[in-house]
This record gives C-alpha cells, sequence and structure tokens, in this order.
C-alpha cells in the first residue's frame, strides 16, 4: 500500500514555560552575574492545547500544513518503525542489566564476617 500526496493540516501550540531556579541562577553566572537579554521562560510547541505542566502558559497557536509525498510504501514503514522499537526496548533492557549485574558483582564483593560473639561460642 502505497501513500498518495495530500495534504495534512492541523493546530500547533506555543507555550511558555517558566525556567527552573537553578537553571535561572546557571544563566546569571553565564551571563556575568546580569539577568540582562536572559528570558525566564523557555518556549515549547505542541499538538496539544492542555499542558502537563501548571506553571505553562499558552502563547500562541497557529495552523500547520504538511504535504504527505506519494509513494511511500506503509508496510515498509511499518516494519521500519517496529524494527526502530526493538532497537530502542533492547538498548534500555542492556542499559537495565548491566545495572542488576554490577549489583551482583557489587554483592559478591561483600564478604560475610561473622562476629566475635559467634566465632567464640562454637
Amino acid at each position: 500500500m502505497k501513500t498518495t500526496q495530500c495534504e495534512v493540516r492541523g493546530t500547533a501550540y506555543i507555550w511558555a514555560v517558566p525556567k527552573s531556579e537553578w537553571k535561572l541562577q546557571r544563566e546569571v553566572e553565564e551571563n556575568d552575574g546580569s539577568m540582562l537579554g536572559i528570558c525566564p521562560f523557555q518556549y515549547e510547541i505542541t499538538d496539544s492545547d492542555t499542558n502537563w505542566r501548571p506553571t505553562a502558559v499558552r502563547v500562541a497557536d497557529f495552523g500547520i500544513v504538511g504535504t504527505v509525498p506519494p509513494g511511500i510504501d506503509l508496510v515498509l514503514k511499518a516494519v521500519e518503525t517496529l524494527r526502530n522499537k526493538i532497537v530502542t526496548i533492547q538498548a534500555e533492557a542492556d542499559k537495565e542489566i548491566a545495572q542488576v549485574e554490577e549489583q551482583i558483582r557489587n554483592l559478591a564483593l561483600l564478604e560475610y564476617k561473622p562476629s566475635e560473639d559467634v566465632v567464640s561460642e562454637q
């Protein structure tokens, strides 16, 4: 199944999210202690008219239009997407496995030393 050329329309939203205190402090330090030219917000573009951050402020919204190119094999794209998902899952699993193996190595380094009271009672 291949795509045909068509337009896709949607709405994007710009959100102003206050920067964290530590991020602002770092920027001020990098700016020789001055707030001049430093914006206390960072801006994000999303496709949602709601934001999970309670301090976010919706600044603007605008229409967007994209064109789907013709001739893209959707089955092939689906397989590529799933293979990429496998790679991502495998990388996360490898990371967790490495952490567990490190914990096992750390436990193996522990040495059981009975207290003197236990040894002398025998």
